[in-house]
């Protein structure tokens, strides 16, 4: 049986988002396809100092996820869910920070399976190694597989990635 891992943004962090765009409703933490056409500007104020890296996944009533980040899940198959290309800017220096994206989890199933233990076999739930969990759809599950290729592609600043085995 795999592991799964809740995945949220490291409590280690300083810096982080600190104001966005009002998004729609249910929109990228429901785990539900959104319509790209449907979204405002993507222009996040960070308050992450111009020396420092930028972390790879921040989370703050919504998911912004790196190109590193992004290219490691590709990388092992994980294609569940939707990329919106969205702006960083730090507005007391002016300084904007490419290669980030909105990110939109698709998939939301159930870790108890059904009455016939259904979706707990290779890959989780419905075959998907990253997924919102269906009892709490703001909570974002990864398996094994993401977590190993996370350590295996961990960047030298590390990812900002916190994973608490889910019991």
């Amino acid at each position: 049986m795999s592991r799964y891992y809740v995945m949220s943004e490291g409590y280690f962090h300083d810096h982080g988002i600190t104001a966005g765009p009002k998004l729609p409703e249910r929109s990228v933490m429901a785990g539900e396809p959104v319509d790209g056409s449907q979204l405002p500007r993507l222009r996040f104020e960070i308050n992450v100092p111009d020396a420092e890296p930028c972390p790879h996944f921040m989370t703050g009533g919504t998911v912004i996820a790196s190109d590193a980040l992004i290219a490691v899940l590709r990388g092992i198959g994980v294609d569940n869910f939707q990329c919106f290309p969205a702006r960083l800017v730090n507005p007391g220096t002016g300084r904007e920070r490419t290669g980030y994206h909105l990110f939109n989890v698709l998939g939301v199933p159930s870790l108890a399976g059904g009455a016939d233990g259904a979706g707990a076999g290779v890959g989780g739930p419905d075959g998907l190694h990253m997924f919102r969990l269906a009892e709490s759809p703001a909570t974002l599950v990864v398996d094994e597989t993401v977590r190993d290729a996370l350590v295996a592609h961990r960047p030298v600043e590390g990812w900002g990635i916190l994973l608490e085995e889910l019991e």
